[in-house]
């Protein structure tokens, strides 16, 4: 079901909207609605949705300036625009930058449904197209990981994964005993931590940040509920050049088997003890290559 978010400044036309068609029977759920523009790109920020139904006028900020402060976000939603008879002009400007289609108003159920169709067919194709997409960073993460990289792809994985040159903070986490990959995988995403893979029952993550964003990034994950029940989280040494991420990995999956060594002898799961054993976070791990 893809999430639908109307922009207008008539009361009427958003309830209106709400009504005209069934949506779920076209794969669409109205999650939001906004008044203007400024309301509409801040609830986008807070809960970006697949597509956006906005007028093209409306006062404060038009639907023209609201479509391009969305295709800015890293996330930009499919757009229609809404129109009156009078206002073709600025429906030929939004189709240039960039609306699908467009809808005039007083809306008309069935072009509504032709044109719901075209968008659910255009998010469906995307759907794939980033599925692909986060399949083949997955595989060069692994690899990136393993130092199986040249350099070059190295810098093609992070640009991919959305980092820049300056950080040079990476920390190997192992997610262990994970049940839910599809609601972890999207929740490091959203967090823009987008170098990990899943190997067996383990989601790998390779944090991107500083010590204080890791702990905010663990404590997130348990207070979500993501990791919880027999689902723990081990954390590696924070390195600053790749070749050491095999180190930080290798370090976060042995305290993976020692947790799992001594979770079978003692009641090591219950809330309190959980959040002891991830102060490892807080602890510098021990290099044993620089050790040597």
């Amino acid at each position: 079901m893809h999430s639908v978010m109307i922009v207008d400044d008539e009361y009427m036309i958003l309830k209106g909207m709400a009504k005209v068609v069934d949506w779920q029977a076209n794969g669409f759920e109205i999650v939001q609605t906004a008044r203007n523009g400024q309301q509409a790109l801040t609830a986008f920020k807070q809960r970006p949705v697949d597509l956006v139904i906005t007028d093209v006028r409306m006062p404060g900020s038009t639907g023209l300036e609201l479509m391009q402060q969305l295709h800015a976000q890293p996330n930009a939603p499919l757009v229609i625009v809404l129109s009156g008879y009078q206002e073709f002009d600025y429906v030929k400007e939004a189709l240039r930058y960039g609306a699908i289609d467009y809808l005039v108003k007083p809306i008309d159920a069935e072009e509504l449904v032709k044109v719901l169709q075209k968008a659910h067919q255009r998010l469906n194709q995307q759907v794939k197209i980033d599925a692909t997409k986060r399949y083949y960073l997955e595989m060069q993460t692994e690899r990136l990981v393993a130092g199986d990289l040249p350099a070059a792809q190295s810098a093609e994985v992070l640009a991919s994964a959305g980092v820049t040159a300056n950080e040079d903070q990476f920390t190997v986490l192992a997610c262990n005993v994970v049940h839910n990959f599809e609601a972890l995988s999207r929740t490091c995403q959203e967090q823009h931590q987008q170098l990990f893979y899943s190997s067996q029952d383990q989601l790998i993550v390779v944090f991107v940040g500083s010590h204080a964003r890791l702990k905010q990034f663990i404590r997130y994950l348990e207070t979500t509920q993501l990791i919880s029940g027999r689902s723990f989280v081990t954390v590696g040494q924070q390195v600053h050049t790749l070749d050491q991420l095999a180190d930080s990995l290798e370090q976060a999956q042995t305290l993976a088997e020692l947790y799992q060594f001594y979770e079978g002898r003692v009641p090591f799961l219950s809330g309190a003890s959980r959040t002891e054993w991830l102060r490892q976070a807080e602890i510098p791990k021990i290099s044993l290559v620089a050790f040597k």
